[in-house]
């Protein structure tokens, strides 16, 4: 485990160890500043389906919190990718910058859980992760953090959006006439 001081001699290591046994964290905390090799980089565009990610580089720290009862991960995970356009199909090469701020704690077994409502608020709406055999996976925390941060429906900035778009005719479409435009006609018929 490496402290604030060896960041630099980590930083270009190709293989590094990603999973964080907090027995092992240092009272300061550890911070990792590293780029995945080629070979991770093209294991996660398969895993979260994309043509290709070229670059993932990550600069996180873990920290325990002042409670002593969570740890907290933040910094930031920068990724060079290539996405399908959903209208055109094109390759889309894009930028994501994703902004990590986790808090983690340790799991506990079914029968030690208590369900206190009187504390923090936002446990409640976002409780922590749990940490499942005394270590963080920072490699599933940095693939986690891409797939939510992915633009679900990537676009070409060349598409014209809706207010460019030909709007459909709401009383005939491409299959004959609108069944809606005919009930409200009827209903008009019937005086409803």
């Amino acid at each position: 485990m490496s402290d604030q001081s060896n960041v630099e001699e980590s930083a270009l290591n190709s293989n590094p160890d990603l999973k964080i046994r907090l027995s092992d964290l240092p009272p300061s905390g550890y911070r990792a500043a590293f780029r995945l090799s080629e070979a991770n980089c093209n294991a996660v565009a398969e895993r979260l389906g994309k043509i290709s990610i070229s670059d993932i580089f990550a600069d996180l720290s873990v920290t325990k919190a002042i409670d002593a009862k969570h740890y907290n991960v933040f910094g930031t995970v920068n990724v060079k990718l290539v996405q399908t356009c959903v209208v055109t199909l094109d390759p889309l090469e894009q930028d994501l910058v994703s902004r990590v701020d986790l808090k983690f704690e340790e799991s506990v077994s079914c029968g030690d859980i208590e369900w206190d409502v009187s504390g923090d608020v936002d446990d409640i709406i976002d409780p922590p992760e749990r940490v499942i055999g005394g270590v963080i996976d920072l490699g599933d925390l940095i693939v986690q953090q891409i797939a939510l941060d992915l633009e679900p429906f990537p676009r070409s900035p060349n598409i014209p959006t809706a207010h460019g778009s030909t709007i459909i005719n709401t009383e005939t479409d491409n299959h004959g006439p609108n069944p809606f435009h005919q009930l409200a006609e009827l209903r008009d018929k019937l005086g409803g």
